[in-house]
């Protein structure tokens, strides 16, 4: 079963996106990216929200 932080990197790779292309995208932080990326910070629902949209775009 896949964490969030290693699905999201996943997703990155897939898709070949940058921490900060995809928060100029969602709207937020490259460093928001990475906390989310290294487990330091837990997404908050209304930017999950944000990179399931996103990413939903590429299914």
């Amino acid at each position: 079963m896949e964490n969030f932080n290693s699905r999201l990197l996943s997703l990155m790779i897939k898709e070949n996106i940058s921490n900060a292309e995809l928060g100029r995208k969602v709207d937020m932080s490259a460093g928001r990216i990475s906390d989310y990326l290294n487990n330091v910070e837990i997404a908050r629902i209304n930017n999950l929200l944000k990179l399931v949209n996103f990413f939903s775009l590429f299914r």
